[in-house]
């Protein structure tokens, strides 16, 4: 199979967690997990701001967000959504423990509190951030929020909402790291090595990896994980095609891949101790300064560790 076809950097992100650390490839990618920044152009139009750059960084995206958040006339807004935020912490390509001894990085990596120092300026902003009583109020489908982080597949529902008016741009990049974008481990599927039926098995992967089932994968509404922009022009669903610049929430290079086996892993769609406490620290408005998070956060991960090896 010409492995050439599928996203930059997908291949690289599955040979990373080879748990034996061999770089095999050991399952073919079928959908991709991309997320971008969607962007409301009434809101931003009716507050006569510039609309986000194809490739905006997180400073850019933070001023608007100041200027967006809060009362406006008779209308309120949040900036930018608090979610899909943990994927900045991808961006920067740091294992929160050491491969080969399993050490806690947390503290030791300025990576992080980089990160969290982010999120930190996000719940900052007046406004921003609405009370859990308010919360329920706001949403981008709603119209009230100026930008959010969303998987690009969301391009099908926004481009289905009535009255949303949306532009898209790539996910911001860090003003250190222009243009790299959060590498993701696409969905995969695999062979049982033990299975009798090893040619027709990766007959089943050839076709999952075509042009046609790619482009019906568009259509349904999952990110196709080939990168071909013909295919991807379908993410908006078959009566969009053209519509939306969806290929924009490519543009950009894919961080480098790591991965240690003591975790943690950082996903989008299911939880994990980055994820949780970005959330936590959303919630109580970033209240705590970042040191004393993370060294919370350092000892919260050794129990998890311990209790995982003890398990064993």
């Amino acid at each position: 199979m010409d492995l050439t076809k599928f996203r930059d950097g997908a291949i690289e992100a599955i040979r990373q967690r080879d748990p034996e650390q061999k770089n095999r490839l050991l399952g073919m990618p079928l959908e991709d997990v991309v997320v971008n920044l969607f962007y409301n152009k009434d809101i931003f139009d009716k507050l006569g701001i510039e609309y986000p750059s194809e490739t905006p960084t997180w400073d850019e995206v933070l001023d608007m967000a100041t200027k967006i958040a809060g009362k406006h006339g008779d209308g309120e807004y949040v900036g930018l959504a608090a979610r899909g935020l943990s994927q900045a912490m991808l961006q920067l390509s740091a294992s929160g423990t050491n491969p080969e001894t399993g050490e806690i990085l947390f503290e030791k990596d300025p990576k992080f509190a980089k990160y969290f120092n982010l999120i930190q300026r996000v719940v900052s902003i007046p406004g921003n951030v609405p009370d859990e009583a308010q919360k329920d109020n706001f949403g981008f489908e709603k119209g009230n929020v100026g930008m959010i982080l969303s998987f690009v597949n969301s391009a099908k529902l926004y481009a289905h909402t009535e009255g949303l008016n949306f532009g898209m741009s790539a996910y911001p990049s860090w003003s250190d790291l222009p243009g790299v974008l959060p590498n993701n481990i696409p969905l995969t599927l695999a062979i049982n090595p033990a299975s009798k039926h090893i040619e027709e098995a990766f007959k089943v992967l050839e076709f999952a990896a075509s042009e046609e089932n790619q482009k019906n994968i568009a259509i349904g509404g999952a990110p196709p994980v080939v990168k071909d922009p013909e295919i991807r022009k379908y993410l908006a669903g078959e009566d969009k095609v053209g519509v939306y610049n969806i290929d924009v929430a490519y543009k950009g290079t894919a961080a480098a891949p790591v991965f240690s086996p003591y975790g943690p892993d950082i996903f989008y769609y299911e939880s994990n101790i980055i994820s949780d406490k970005t959330a936590e620290m959303i919630k109580n408005k970033g209240k705590e300064d970042v040191n004393t998070f993370l060294r919370k956060m350092t000892d919260e991960y050794a129990a998890i560790l311990k209790e995982k090896a003890n398990k064993k």
